[in-house]
């Protein structure tokens, strides 16, 4: 689902999926690709997802400018 929303956005043009194992690394080192934070984000905004709290709004403005 990831992977084929950052294809959608044309973020990246892989067409494998991304394994779970590496997501969690990515999640434990804090160090996730750019395109896969940007792709979550729209992810959420697409079920309706909005930002309330000040970080919340911080990391939404981050990740769309």
């Amino acid at each position: 689902m990831l992977t084929a929303k950052a294809i959608e956005l044309n973020y990246i043009k892989r067409n494998n999926p991304i394994k779970g194992a590496t997501l969690d690394g990515w999640i434990i080192d804090n160090k996730a690709p750019l395109w896969t934070c940007k792709a979550a984000l729209i992810l959420c905004l697409d079920l309706g997802w909005i930002p309330v709290k000040h970080s919340e709004w911080t990391v939404f403005s981050h990740l769309l400018t």
